[in-house]
């Protein structure tokens, strides 16, 4: 049996066994770019192990958490933005002061509220979660392999 000495882009043997040659190449790339190709192709619960899951699904309940805050403090702020702007058209542009001062301070408490709206809709939200936050947590720290 004989082999040849690897070259330096790929790994190539040739292989004689009884008066018969076979030749095959080896390449880390060429392998790490079949196995991407078939994770595609394999089922996501056959791929993802246990663990994975686990993580994944802790990582989207607390981006969710801190979504929903997010998106209450955004709406109101942006909001009352857009309502103080129109009170300000109507001083600035259209010099309807009473008007456009009523509208003005309609948007303002909307916009000093967006960060109160914020906090309280993360903290409740965390408390909804937090039981299965840290039944996962537990489950991943302990390598509990029940689901």
């Amino acid at each position: 049996m004989e082999e040849a000495a690897p070259s330096l882009c790929c790994l190539e043997r040739v292989i004689t066994v009884n008066d018969r040659s076979f030749n095959y190449s080896y390449s880390a790339e060429h392998r790490r770019e079949i196995e991407q190709i078939k994770q595609k192709y394999i089922p996501r619960e056959q791929a993802e192990s246990s663990a994975e899951r686990k993580l994944g699904q802790l990582k989207r309940l607390d981006a969710s958490c801190e979504s929903a805050a997010q998106l209450a403090g955004l709406l109101l702020g942006v909001g009352g933005v857009l309502i103080f702007g129109v009170g300000m058209c109507c001083i600035l542009v259209w010099q309807l002061y009473l008007l456009g001062v009523l509208i003005a301070m309609i948007g303002i408490p909307m916009m000093i509220a967006a960060k109160p709206v914020y906090d309280r809709v993360l903290k409740e939200r965390r408390a909804k979660a937090a039981p299965e936050i840290m039944r996962l947590t537990e489950e991943l720290e302990n390598g509990s392999p029940t689901e």
